[in-house]
């Protein structure tokens, strides 16, 4: 019996009670429904939108680049079926150019690539080619299916393949090729002045620091 009490004592002292009471009980439901509350506001919260349109451009710039290198080793190989090779490099470069200008973001700022803007115009011309993701979903696709016919154009057809498929749900998610409109001058990074004292600054040191760089550039 002493054997008994001592255990009971000794789990007490550890934090594990022998007995749990009611109170215990009804403490640790109301725990589990608050917790079912806060689950149940977090599943409430929309997270941002996917933009498909721009895993799929950089999907295609990659691919047309390991479909030019698979066709340049096709040609130096001189593989039975090279000139599916000569094919795989005209389409590679033609995707580089096609896909090199970004569209414009629903939300958020574009980052373009350089010299993009001289491209722009061209892909823009095009109309519901460039502009419709159906229309580059059903030509990657078209463009993928020689590329199977030669070893070394393979992965490349496989990297198309992976490309109009993104196309795909990017065209069934409604959004669409739209150019970049920016000026040159918003396209200029705007340098800031370094503070003129190391770390730490008070604020009224940062201040100083904020009207004399203010003067500098009167």
């Amino acid at each position: 019996m002493s054997h008994m009490t001592s255990l009971r004592h000794f789990k007490t002292r550890l934090g594990f009670p022998f007995r749990i009471s009611h109170r215990d009980v009804k403490a640790s439901v109301e725990e589990g429904r608050r917790g079912k509350a806060k689950t149940t506001t977090l599943s409430g919260f929309k997270m941002g939108q996917i933009e498909w349109a721009m895993w799929a451009n950089e999907q295609a710039m990659a691919s047309a680049g390991v479909l030019l290198l698979g066709g340049i080793v096709g040609v130096s190989g001189i593989f039975k079926n090279w000139g599916i090779a000569v094919y795989g490099i005209v389409i590679a470069v033609l995707i580089i150019v096609f896909e090199y200008p970004r569209s414009q973001r629903r939300k958020g700022n574009t980052i373009e690539r350089k010299f993009q803007h001289i491209l722009t115009p061209a892909v823009a011309a095009l109309g519901p080619v460039s502009r419709n993701y159906y229309v580059r979903f059903a030509l990657y696709l078209l463009f993928c299916i020689p590329c199977y016919f030669i070893l070394p154009t393979v992965l490349g057809g496989m990297c198309l393949l992976v490309t109009s498929i993104i196309y795909f749900v990017a065209a069934i998610k409604g959004e669409q090729w739209i150019p970049i409109k920016k000026t040159e001058e918003s396209r200029r990074l705007q340098t800031l002045e370094p503070p003129s004292r190391p770390p730490p600054r008070t604020p009224v040191h940062a201040r100083r620091d904020e009207a004399r760089a203010a003067e500098q550039r009167i």
